[in-house]
């Protein structure tokens, strides 16, 4: 029987981590984008006092948006600084799987996972994506995390204020993670 030492194991899962990432990062030089791409890399180019104007008309809040006007700002006009704005939020999902998801709830999570985060058929398209669903997907993910440590170590002092100001963050990202912030609040105010 072929046994993998503990040891193989996590460098067997960090080359796929490492091969997922390739996989996404390689798609950020495609210059294709779509309709709401489109908008979003409008607002990029706008002043920060004209964006927020115009998001305050959009269904969308501005958080993303100040990311995107950050790319453009950095590397200039490009398909890549684009779509860096949905590759980062990924990059940072990626690193919190690695390290506080696998040491708290084992390699078999972690690789589920990054695996979902990666090749499902959605994720393969918002990760890259010049839209604001790889910072949703993120700030969703931190806050059922803040939740866990709350849950997990019946703690109030200060865990509730970074749960709520995570859930905000993400509110003022992607308006339909109201759902899950108001879902997470109520859980967390009974703890508490």
């Amino acid at each position: 029987m072929l046994s993998i030492r503990k040891y193989d194991k996590t460098k067997l899962f960090y080359l796929y981590v490492f091969v997922l990432f390739v996989m996404n990062f390689i798609r950020i030089f495609d210059n294709s984008f779509w309709a709401d791409e489109g908008y979003s890399i409008s607002l990029a180019k706008m002043s920060i006092a004209d964006m927020i104007n115009a998001t305050a008309n959009d269904v969308h809040p501005p958080l993303h948006y100040f990311l995107i006007q950050l790319m453009y700002h950095i590397f200039g006009n490009k398909g890549f600084a684009y779509h860096l704005s949905g590759f980062i939020p990924y990059v940072f999902l990626l690193i919190i799987i690695c390290s506080y998801i696998r040491k708290r709830f084992g390699m078999l999570t972690a690789f589920f996972m990054v695996t979902m985060c990666s090749l499902m058929k959605e994720a393969v398209r918002y990760n890259v994506e010049a839209r604001m669903y790889s910072m949703g997907a993120l700030f969703v993910l931190l806050a059922f995390l803040a939740l866990y440590e709350i849950i997990k170590k019946k703690l109030s002092a200060g865990l509730d204020d970074i749960c709520n100001s995570i859930i905000s963050c993400g509110l003022y990202t992607l308006l339909c993670l109201g759902c899950s912030g108001f879902f997470l609040s109520c859980i967390n105010s009974s703890y508490i």
